[in-house]
């Protein structure tokens, strides 16, 4: 059985050519990259700085692991690895992966919206709508790692799904388990998505004979080999899977009604928050939508001989709605979480209200409004980048892309610091200096430790313990007392302070300062000293042990994944197979 690509509801008339090559794949690809192309020339010009979550990644993948951590899979990490084989250890490995994984969602995204509306027009303003999201147009470029994974295979499991729906060859069902199988290594708010794909595909008869088949179960297996590294390194520690499972299951310690107001609050409006303003633009620009929506989109299954695509959505939609109100609201109490990590699960949420505009029939002109409103958008969004990168002050508050690490390794070197070990205590600062020293062995103290094995370079050179010093104090952190030597008077740190430039500013207006102490032994922890740090770990009694601060406070809540939030233990203990700081 085949099902036709033509949904139902009228299409406007549009002025142009009939098969315009900017209504294509071909062209939506070549649109986007060249988009993306804009943004990675800014970067680059601007700073090689590392953004907001990638240095930590760049820490994490000094060694080829099967799993870094519990809250998300090693997908990206794996690719990033690869990457930095050719491309080095800098800035140009991440910019290729993120935007590699723009560009990819925006063809899924494409693909998937032409199957749904029957119109390459509509796929394409689909695909535009992308630039009026928040999340997307400003925050993906700020910090997005294994988000910008996750959310193109959502989009590109839904365009596999309905390939598989409308063809159901067997090479359809695999190609959904391949996208499943990678989804899954990315966020657990991927695996929610699923769960709603498979929920939603049981609620109308067309859909299920074809989703619930056996070429689905005899898929099934390529899902579970790309899994298995992943799941072996979870296993092969039961305190690591009983994180994992505290990750997934997070129990309040107590339940309130200020946690169960916050709770609904949260799970009741942060999916329409994660895709604003473009959800509040979309009614401004055609109102006749709301209309369409509320006599045309019936929420009782279709059961009928051929699939209604956009009730699927629909429904897909409302299950990660009940799940979020369900699990996060009532179960977890969950809230106060970052509003964009609920993107994996509404992407989707895109190509269900481009058909609804659609269905609307909105007259040409309305449809110009909105290109020129995402034209104006987008434009205005660069712009904002490129003066939050390039002027700096008083654009911007942090100011990342201008903290000078470049001129701090220069002084480090010139200091006799070459080969070896770099201990830190800050994950931005360990991250950005693996920039320049590509083969030395970098500790992070803070977040539960990242101590990868030792290296023959790291034996045979020094070690030189590096922290951020705040009103010129050069007392060594507390985090990084481990690492000294035990007789005081070998503590000699040095004060390092790096101007900053600016377009028309003075130089030195701003200055960063770090202090750095080489010592000549390699870096190995005293474990007298570290005692207290590191006992055995009450949360989970796992093996490596965790600080005593993190134990402390092992069942206070923090921001975690869509269907619960992980402890303060489970972020800051076992972080892959490194130890535990």
């Amino acid at each position: 059985m085949r099902y036709p690509l033509e949904s139902t509801g009228p299409t406007p008339a549009v002025t142009g050519k009939r098969n315009n090559f900017l209504h294509s794949l071909p062209g939506v690809l070549i649109i986007v990259a060249a988009y993306a192309l804009v943004h990675v020339t800014a970067r680059l010009l601007a700073s090689g700085n590392l953004g907001e979550d990638d240095p930590f990644d760049n820490l994490l993948i000094q060694t080829l692991a099967p799993g870094y951590g519990i809250l998300k899979g090693p997908l990206y990490d794996w690719a990033l690895w690869l990457l930095q084989r050719p491309l080095g250890t800098g800035i140009h490995a991440f910019l290729l992966l993120k935007y590699g994984l723009l560009i990819a969602m925006a063809g899924f995204l494409f693909l998937a919206a032409r199957r749904v509306t029957g119109s390459a027009l509509w796929a394409f303003l689909a695909v535009d709508a992308m630039a009026l999201v928040y999340q997307i147009f400003w925050r993906f470029h700020e910090g997005f790692t294994h988000r910008a994974g996750a959310m193109a295979l959502a989009v590109a499991s839904l365009w596999a799904l309905l390939r598989l729906v409308e063809r159901g060859r067997r090479r359809d069902y695999a190609l959904f388990a391949l996208c499943a199988g990678l989804g899954l290594l990315t966020e657990h708010a991927y695996g929610i998505f699923l769960i709603a794909l498979f929920a939603a595909a049981r609620l109308q008869p067309a859909l299920r004979v074809r989703v619930y088949a056996r070429p689905m179960l005899a898929a099934l297996p390529i899902a579970l080999l790309i899994l298995a590294p992943y799941a072996a390194w979870l296993l092969v520690e039961p305190g690591r899977g009983l994180a994992f499972l505290a990750a997934l299951l997070p129990f309040p310690a107590e339940y309130t009604l200020a946690g169960l107001v916050d709770g609904l609050r949260d799970a009741l409006t942060f999916p329409v928050m994660v895709l604003s303003p473009y959800i509040f633009i979309l009614p401004l620009v055609f109102p006749g939508m709301l209309r369409t929506i509320a006599r045309h989109s019936p929420v009782r299954p279709h059961a009928g001989p051929e699939p209604d695509l956009s009730q699927f959505i629909l429904h897909v939609l409302l299950i990660e709605l009940a799940w979020l109100v369900v699990f996060d609201g009532l179960v977890f109490q969950h809230s106060d979480y970052a509003v964009h990590t609920l993107l994996p699960m509404f992407m989707v949420a895109i190509v269900w209200l481009t058909d609804k505009v659609r269905q609307s029939a909105p007259s040409p002109a309305r449809l110009r409004a909105f290109l020129a409103i995402m034209l104006t958008l987008t434009v205005v969004a660069f712009i904002g980048r490129a003066a939050n990168m390039f002027v700096l002050d008083p654009v911007c508050s942090k100011c990342r892309w201008g903290i000078p690490y470049g001129q701090l390794a220069e002084r480090m070197r010139a200091a006799g610091f070459e080969d070896g070990t770099i201990v830190v205590d800050e994950e931005e600062l360990g991250g950005n200096l693996r920039r320049f020293f590509p083969e030395t062995r970098i500790v992070l103290t803070d977040k539960g430790g990242i101590v990868p094995p030792e290296t023959a370079r790291s034996r045979a050179g020094r070690t030189v313990l590096v922290w951020l010093v705040k009103k010129d104090d050069l007392d060594v952190p507390v985090k990084l007392h481990g690492y000294l030597p035990a007789d005081p008077r070998t503590w000699r740190p040095q004060l390092i302070r790096v101007p900053w430039h600016h377009l028309w500013k003075p130089d030195g207006y701003r200055c960063s300062t770090w202090a750095i102490l080489i010592l000549p032994a390699p870096a190995t922890p005293d474990p007298t000293r570290r005692a207290e740090r590191t006992r055995p770990c009450s949360a989970c009694a796992c093996s490596a042990g965790t600080t005593s601060r993190f134990c402390r406070t092992a069942s206070r809540p923090t921001a975690g994944q869509p269907g619960g939030r992980a402890s303060r233990h489970a972020q800051g203990c076992l972080r892959g197979d490194f130890a535990v700081s």
